[in-house]
């Protein structure tokens, strides 16, 4: 029986909601997308699976620029065809897709997207010549690194994900308490859209919902609490980014939401988080990388400012990367039709990832991740305990690019090192813990690429 305070406080949230969810922005997704496809474009060159870094729908063009240091260009002219209508001694920066959100502004506002990963569907389109490219156009790209979650910071900034609406399930397995075992299905959504462009400042709207089903008749053992069936984390967000005269790009990333088993119901549940961060490129190759970050909802220190900071090389379009604290990152294309990919952010986050894309329509992956989530219960007798669940995975999967501009992603694996615990963030395992058996997982969702 759902939990009745989930009824009385947040109706909506009810448990049909991620069916309801699910079907919505499946149909906007669809929608957008039927509006970019409308251009005609082909289908992505290799590498376009990934929930690349993206910050929004709407993508166009980089301007015919040499003030845009190589190392933080969105791609080379390997990857899109040149745009040869470009001036005598321009900078031969590739053309990229129009997205429909270049139909609010005749002018044909500058892209807010630098990252366009190599599956970006190209286009013939391209901004007027002699208009400078937005902040977001010197920012690292990482091109294919998809699948990543609750990454902290500045680095949560450069993998955001593109849109995407997806679905997992768990099959029962039994916990550490006899008798007992748990099934999970969750439901998620992720999108964001420009609000405001100028050229040297951009402002992003974002929002993502994660909804976790939980069927169990396990118990939360040190408080001898019911375990909750429904945890929820819903957050809104805006990104402001600004580049000044010397080439240097500031950024403000915030977020507010609510993450629980009850979520809006009182300032307990809340979550917020701030990222502030500068990037400095040093030359065509290389650039660094300083930020602070805070979250209330984040694996350590909640609330507390955590700096950070990374050295970013991009030597060429076939490697990427950014070694720093507390996350680094790594993209390397060792042949054309491969990619191997790093993450790693402190404390217990994980991504390692190899991809096959012999054709321009389908790829296939397969990888290990070790992820971790956390919540605020609203019975939780010690104010400052967030109930975390860590899961260990080997997975692999196949990317169908069925329509130009949205692939089907289905794919499956082992979960293991499965558990949950209610702990202040500085240990891995606290009071409440509930240990999953291992098994397999199935996951689907749709990804949409302008």
């Amino acid at each position: 029986m759902m939990d009745s305070r989930v009824s009385a406080t947040m109706p909506h949230l009810a448990r049909p909601m991620h069916v309801a969810t699910i079907a919505i922005a499946t149909l906007w997704l669809i929608g957008i997308s039927g509006s970019a496809s409308a251009q005609q474009q082909p289908f992505p060159t290799q590498f376009g699976d990934a929930e690349q870094p993206f910050i929004g729908p709407p993508i166009v063009t980089v301007a015919h620029s040499s003030t845009v240091p190589y190392c933080c260009r969105p791609s080379s002219a390997s990857a899109y065809p040149v745009d040869s209508s470009a001036p005598a001694g321009a900078d031969p920066i590739p053309a990229m897709a129009i997205s429909p959100q270049e139909q609010w502004n005749a002018a044909a506002v500058p892209s807010n997207d630098p990252y366009q990963s190599l599956s970006s569907p190209p286009s013939a389109a391209t901004r007027p010549h002699g208009k400078t490219g937005t902040a977001l156009d010197s920012l690292p790209s990482f091109r294919g690194i998809k699948g990543i979650k609750n990454l902290p910071g500045g680095v949560g900034t450069l993998l955001m994900a593109n849109p995407h609406v997806g679905e997992t399930w768990y099959p029962t397995q039994s916990t550490d308490q006899p008798g007992t075992s748990m099934s999970i299905d969750r439901s998620y959504f992720q999108a964001g859209v420009p609000v405001y462009t100028n050229g040297t400042d951009t402002v992003v709207f974002t929002s993502h919902l994660d909804q976790m089903n939980i069927h169990t008749n396990a118990i939360l053992p040190t408080t001898n609490q019911t375990f909750p069936n429904q945890l929820f984390n819903v957050a809104f967000g805006a990104n402001v980014f600004h580049q000044f005269e010397n080439g240097n790009v500031g950024g403000l990333v915030l977020d507010v939401g609510s993450a629980s088993d009850v979520p809006f119901h009182s300032a307990g549940v809340m979550l917020a988080s701030g990222t502030a961060f500068l990037l400095v490129p040093q030359d065509d190759h290389s650039a660094w990388f300083f930020g602070v970050n805070a979250s209330t909802n984040s694996q350590v220190l909640f609330g507390l400012p955590i700096p950070g900071g990374g050295y970013f090389y991009n030597p060429s379009d076939d490697f990427q990367a950014i070694i720093g604290f507390p996350f680094s990152v790594v993209s390397w294309k060792p042949a054309p039709d491969w990619q191997l990919q790093y993450v790693y952010a402190f404390l217990t986050t994980m991504h390692a990832r190899a991809v096959y894309q012999p054709t321009q329509a389908w790829q296939l992956y397969a990888g290990f991740d070790w992820t971790n989530e956390n919540w605020r219960r609203v019975d939780r007798p010690i104010s400052q305990d967030h109930l975390f669940y860590y899961e260990k995975r080997l997975a692999a999967g196949w990317l169908w690019w069925f329509r130009p501009n949205v692939g089907l992603e289905l794919a499956s694996g082992y979960a293991f090192d499965r558990y949950f615990t209610e702990t202040d963030g500085f240990n891995l395992v606290g009071t409440n813990t509930v240990r999953i058996g291992s098994g397999p997982f199935i996951s689907a969702q749709l990804d949409v690429r302008f």
